[in-house]
């Protein structure tokens, strides 16, 4: 952080000064921080078995319960290294080390993360990431057990101005644990800044762990562990207690994220005091992939107009005193697209699964008379064909109507009679205008080849290569079948698509053929149905004369 900026927040410079938050007791454990690092730190538990003789008798000590005892009954007939098995006294899952020729390499690692409230100032919240390592020693004795511990990293939420921390120079914790002692870490003048740096940003240190081993660095993965019992008891008179819970079951990088953000922001006290908790927990992860856009809650807003980007009248207060940990972020944001024409009840209420597409509409008119008019359309339509459809079918029609610049103030452009009829329409020439390259290249080239090609008459029916190829979308709609996806196929020549007509009714489609290097690939009638006699008579004789014909000229 840029000094000037830190001055501004009145953030202090030295790391002593933010030592001070700690105490004398910056590198003390307490009595229950012990607890947590010896009884909850660690997720791996071990039945050390200490001698040969202990192993033919399958008896072993449990790391987990701390006793010893005989597993004859719990084990396979004979306890191999790495063997698993279930303690009879506890019943957790233990993994079976051979401690007499394993001791001296038996060691687990965590990074731990332990919370307190600042000494100076009690809405200050701190936290340290602390290493630990635990030698087993032979036999994994409870009198032979003795951590080491190796203090990473020191965090400090100011509310109201954030997150800092102090890391380790050049962001690697040092390995010898006497460097890191009080004597030379706390008392000494002016060591504490040169053991400790100050970050940009409070990171979040977790399992691929970057370490300074004897001199060379290395990742190494250990367990990461948060006491979140003690983040509770460490914000208890802190305004960054508001939040946490709702919080809690999206913390995947501790409380310490959650915190960073929170004590930027006074917004989250206020909207948790009012019951609107639920918005932190969908901000901190739970609304994911519903196209809501990420600015709906001003969180720099000073009163709570601001925070919403809304006035809020009587009716919508009462309904967030009664309603409001049920209200999320996509309910603000519906409610805020209205323009205040609906309250924030009836925005709960009315809201739908396509929250993108009325936002799209919204762009056009407002969405009072965009439901309306949907309602009325909605039974114009076969069942079933609006459902979850409408407003996404609505918005794309929107969307056409612009691109060809019509009147987007005009209500016979915005609320057409027959929707579905006029969407199909607007959908064609929007296709025709990007293709229109291509349309080009099909007039030029292949239009005129494949009528040399395919131009063929007899027993009252022709063969009729489309004018354009927007010919091919018209064909799909009159015959009920894909042929209209077939446009950029047919123009770079990768297939060949061809009309089958009565002479005495040339406008009216009959059968739809698709050719490739030669072959018949489909003729079909309306409906992907099958030719008729006549039909297969006349496709027979096209492919004698123009087909194998050509193929033997080929050859």
């Amino acid at each position: 952080m840029k000094r000037e900026t830190m001055a501004k927040y009145g953030i202090p410079e030295k790391a002593a000064d933010l030592m001070a938050h700690f105490g004398r007791d910056a590198f003390r454990l307490s009595p229950e921080e012990w607890k947590f690092i010896r009884w909850q730190a660690f997720n791996q538990d071990y039945f050390f078995v200490a001698s040969r003789e202990d192993r033919q008798w399958r008896r072993g000590w449990c790391s987990h319960c701390r006793k010893w005892l005989v597993a004859r009954d719990y084990s396979p007939e004979r306890l191999g290294h790495n063997d698993t098995i279930r303690c009879p006294v506890c019943g957790d899952g233990l993994t079976v080390k051979h401690t007499w020729r394993m001791s001296k390499y038996l060691e687990d690692e965590a990074l731990v993360y332990l919370y307190r409230p600042s000494v100076v100032d009690p809405a200050i919240v701190t936290a340290r990431a602390v290493y630990v390592s635990r030698p087993w020693g032979v036999g994994g004795e409870p009198h032979r057990l003795q951590e080491r511990v190796l203090y990473d990293s020191f965090y400090f939420f100011t509310p109201g101005k954030g997150g800092q921390m102090l890391r380790p120079v050049n962001n690697a914790r040092i390995y010898w644990a006497t460097f890191w002692a009080e004597g030379v870490a706390w008392k000494t003048n002016g060591r504490l800044g040169m053991v400790y740096e100050l970050a940009s940003r409070p990171l979040v240190r977790d399992s691929h762990y970057t370490c300074n081993y004897m001199g060379q660095m290395r990742r190494v993965e250990v367990a990461v562990a948060e006491d979140r019992e003690g983040a509770f008891r460490a914000a208890e008179k802190s305004p960054l207690r508001y939040g946490m819970k709702e919080y809690y079951p999206y913390g995947d990088d501790h409380f310490i994220g959650f915190w960073h953000w929170a004590a930027r922001y006074a917004s989250v006290e206020k909207l948790v005091k009012i019951g609107l908790g639920q918005l932190i927990g969908d901000k901190m992860g739970g609304q994911r992939n519903t196209g809501v856009p990420g600015n709906v809650i001003n969180w720099r807003g000073k009163d709570l107009a601001a925070i919403l980007r809304r006035r809020l009248t009587k009716a919508d207060k009462a309904f967030l005193l009664e309603h409001g940990s049920q209200v999320g972020l996509e309910d603000i944001a519906w409610w805020q697209i209205y323009d205040g024409d609906i309250s924030l009840s009836e925005a709960v209420a009315i809201r739908d699964c396509n929250f993108p597409a009325w936002r799209r509409i919204h762009k056009y008119l407002d969405l009072v008379r965009a439901r309306n008019y949907l309602v009325k359309q909605a039974k114009r339509l076969p069942k079933g064909m609006w459902d979850n459809l409408g407003s996404g079918l609505y918005a794309d029609y929107l969307d056409e109507c612009a691109k060809l610049g019509y009147d987007m103030a005009d209500k016979a452009v915005l609320f057409p009679r027959d929707f579905r009829k006029e969407h199909e329409h607007t959908m064609r020439l929007v296709e025709y205008q990007k293709n229109r390259k291509l349309e080009d290249a099909y007039a030029k080239r292949r239009r005129p080849a494949m009528r040399r090609r395919y131009g063929y008459e007899a027993m009252g029916l022709a063969v009729i290569v489309p004018e354009r190829l927007a010919d091919l979308v018209v064909e799909g709609e009159r015959q009920h079948n894909c042929v209209g996806g077939y446009m950029e196929r047919v123009a770079k020549g990768h297939t060949d698509v061809v009309f089958i007509r009565r002479l005495a009714k040339p406008e009216e489609s009959y059968i739809t053929m698709e050719i490739h290097q030669g072959r018949i690939i489909q003729a079909r009638t309306k409906n992907n149905g099958p030719l008729d006699k006549a039909g297969e008579r006349f496709v027979e004789a096209f492919r004698t004369a123009k087909l194998e014909k050509k193929a033997r000229k080929t050859a």
